[in-house]
């Protein structure tokens, strides 16, 4: 797997080292990167089930559907998730306390939403 705006070693698991992300959700965020001027910084792409059970995920990031982005003010903040809904991403959680943006397309969970954590 190679990306132009993402390292198989970013999107990696940071348990396991497996990478297992879906070719569709890479292209939307693929596109929804190179329509920002600034590199987006990965938090986390795929986890492995043991791992995202560990850490108290839902289960979004061993489906290779999500990805957590840091931002570091409101504009990056409004930008990445502007790209991301043009792309058909519309599952987006928003930590501000963390500084990072959840953006996933997983199937089967209600669509359009925004989340704070």
């Amino acid at each position: 797997m190679t990306w132009k705006y993402f390292s198989l070693a970013e999107m990696s698991c940071s348990h396991c080292g497996e990478c297992r992300m879906s070719e569709e959700f890479m292209e939307k965020i693929e596109w929804a990167r190179a329509n920002c001027d600034f590199p987006w910084i990965v938090r986390s792409g795929y986890r492995c089930l043991l791992y995202d059970k560990e850490i108290g995920g839902e289960g979004n990031h061993p489906m290779g559907e999500a990805i957590d982005v840091a931002f570091s003010n409101s504009h990056q903040l409004f930008i990445i998730i502007r790209e991301s809904i043009q792309q058909g991403i519309r599952r987006i959680g928003i930590s501000f306390k963390n500084k990072f943006v959840h953006l996933d397309i997983v199937k089967g969970r209600p669509d359009e939403i925004i989340w704070g954590y």
